[in-house]
């Protein structure tokens, strides 16, 4: 999702919160192409100064660079690097307090090009779907919608978590992330903002877990009282076929020199 279609939805500060979208940074130039389409620019003839008086209504703090990153443009007002922090984003994992739960069949990201037309996934259909999910989500800290098929889920639905559970990040890397968690509830649910691709597999300590969709399409997982090292990583079935068809090509390369070789080297009769 692009910022400009962020900024024209009328719920979007929930949208950064969500994504866990700790800062904003962009070129100053593009804060004057913005469209003032928007809920935070009402007014059409809307000037620069006024659209960063529009991202500071979201709640966004400006962020100072440090001196070594800032240069003296001819410009200032054009040129340069623009940077807000977003001090109430829900971070790339938290702890859910609020969670909604929905079925699979309830989340139209679930469908295809063959359901939802050409235009997936830009298709009018699924925007609409995403937006009256996000009415149903409140601003507030940790809120979450989580897919899942279990009939206990829905038993307290929404259903608030009061206690004061922990996730602490102990590393993330491109296809690895490990967290130290303290479920201080008889369950909680873990929600890391990176998409729920197939291939993630989530272990609490030498347990796997199953993952669920949280907010649509980010990854959940549901974790038992206690604490305990969470680790996932992303590990799909296509990166496998892809080794052993990288691995089989060059084994036939190598088997062709040699016998180019070996043949070059063979005496004439």
């Amino acid at each position: 999702m692009r910022l400009e279609q962020i900024l024209e939805n009328p719920d979007g500060k929930k949208i950064l919160n969500i994504l866990g979208i700790d800062f904003l940074v962009f070129p100053k130039y593009y804060l004057t192409q913005l469209p003032p389409k928007s809920v935070y620019f009402p007014n059409p003839k809307i000037t620069f100064s006024e659209k960063r008086k529009g991202l500071l209504s979201m709640g966004l703090i400006p962020f100072d660079l440090p001196k070594s990153y800032k240069v003296a443009p001819r410009f200032p007002d054009r040129y340069g690097i623009l940077v807000f922090k977003n001090p109430e984003s829900y971070g790339k994992a938290f702890m859910a307090k609020w969670v909604k739960t929905i079925k699979p069949n309830d989340n139209y990201f679930n469908k295809n090009i063959f359901e939802l037309g050409m235009t997936w996934p830009g298709s009018r259909e699924l925007l609409e779907h995403f937006n009256q999910h996000l009415s149903e989500i409140p601003d507030t800290q940790g809120a979450t919608l989580i897919e899942s098929m279990d009939t206990e889920d829905f038993k307290i639905n929404p259903q608030e978590y009061q206690s004061n559970s922990s996730v602490d990040i102990v590393k993330i890397i491109a296809s690895k992330a490990v967290f130290d968690v303290d479920c201080k509830e008889d369950h909680c649910w873990l929600v890391y903002n990176s998409a729920a691709l197939n291939g993630w597999k989530a272990y609490s300590g030498s347990e796997r877990l199953q993952i669920h969709k949280a907010n649509l399409g980010f990854i959940g997982l549901k974790l038992e009282k206690g604490k305990q090292l969470v680790w996932l990583e992303y590990a799909p079935f296509s990166l496998v076929i892809g080794l052993l068809v990288t691995l089989t090509g060059w084994i036939f390369v190598f088997w062709f020199m040699n016998k180019a070789r070996a043949s070059a080297w063979k005496p004439s009769a």
